[in-house]
């Protein structure tokens, strides 16, 4: 059995969700046995540094800048070594490389989803649903999306495994809830798909006193979200940053108005610091993690009053946070990295020794 396993990404360097699971899971992987090989396949023209660490064992190639010539070449590449392929998919990868790979005859293939299906427009739900079937395994993170498929679809390669906690690996430590000052968070890319042109209404329209939000990314929006908040003092854009626990131990509260998710990190990290979250009920992910009226609230999407009316009540009563908080604490558990984990390697007939 080939322990050789490669991720192929659109671009490993950004500094997202989906890049930061994969260079985790490559870590992961790397280090449960001497013997397991793992590489990057980065399809960006530019060997850059990942945003994200990786260790010394963990390979990581890029491509050419053709992106069909270079995925017909590395799938050829990884059919002669006998090397499972995870394409890591926020969009058309999938098709792509699980169609390139049936003309290639190469069957190692897992395609791995990080957005919800119907998060997609019809054409492109079909073209991923035909991919599926010519997949060795489909990967999907949330419960949701394996229903829809399994039993919606009849496909039976589609197995659900989440999101890790990469905080559940660490002695991190976890300012007391109480003490921290009143800071609502929300971070992500400064994209259409996060919707922080909304969240920028939302907190406008509530009008909070003695509260501050900072908005954490990078992205094509930035002087657009910097327009809408004007003069708005109580509104921060901040870069991102490798040290983002430091504000996770700054915020009371976590804010998210995406459009559509997969299974947000930021909402599994955030709980693993008793951050109370307030969230619009997108598809997919945030219905996976938020427990409503114990771990935070769910909003109808795009309610904006609503959300207006959940951030005062949460803003004004103390002690309702800091039982949601300490809700948010256990529920985190379930992100675990050796729950996780051993559901990877059960997929990838991988030894089962994780134990940091």
């Amino acid at each position: 059995m080939s322990n050789k396993i490669s991720f192929v990404i659109s671009d490993v360097t950004s500094k997202g969700g989906t890049e930061r699971m994969t260079t985790l899971l490559s870590t992961l992987l790397s280090e449960l046995d001497d013997s397991i090989q793992v590489e990057i396949f980065s399809l960006n023209n530019e060997l850059k540094i990942p945003f994200y660490s990786l260790p010394d064992n963990v390979i990581v190639k890029c491509g050419s800048g053709k992106k069909y010539y270079d995925l017909c070449k590395y799938i050829v590449f990884c059919k002669k070594n006998n090397i499972k392929l995870i394409v890591v998919s926020m969009g058309r990868l999938s098709f792509e490389c699980a169609f390139l790979a049936r003309f290639l005859f190469f069957k190692n293939i897992y395609l791995y989803e990080h957005v919800g299906l119907l998060s997609f427009n019809k054409l492109i739900v079909l073209l991923k649903l035909s991919s599926f079937f010519l997949a060795k395994k489909v990967i999907v993170l949330t419960s949701n999306d394996f229903c829809l498929l399994t039993n919606g679809y009849k496909l039976k390669n589609v197995v659900h495994i989440p999101n890790i906690n990469p905080f559940s690996m660490k002695n991190i430590k976890i300012t007391e809830y109480c003490s921290r000052p009143n800071i609502a968070i929300a971070i992500g890319r400064y994209t259409a798909q996060k919707n922080f042109q909304a969240l920028i209404s939302i907190w406008k329209k509530a009008n909070l006193s003695g509260w501050c939000l900072y908005i954490i990314g990078d992205g094509e929006e930035r002087n657009d979200l910097e327009k809408k908040i004007g003069e708005d003092s109580t509104i921060k854009l901040l870069s991102s940053t490798y040290d983002i626990s430091h504000y996770y131990n700054l915020a009371k509260l976590y804010l998210m108005t995406s459009n559509y998710e997969g299974l947000p990190m930021v909402l599994i990290e955030s709980q693993s610091f008793g951050i109370p979250v307030i969230a619009y009920d997108c598809p997919t992910g945030p219905a996976e993690i938020v427990r409503n009226g114990i771990t935070g609230s769910l909003i109808e999407l795009h309610n904006v009053e609503r959300f207006v009316e959940e951030l005062k009540s949460f803003t004004s009563n103390e002690n309702k946070l800091k039982i949601l908080s300490e809700n948010s604490l256990n529920n985190s558990r379930l992100f675990d990295v050796k729950v996780v984990i051993k559901k990877w390697c059960s997929l990838l007939q991988l030894s089962e020794n994780y134990e940091k």
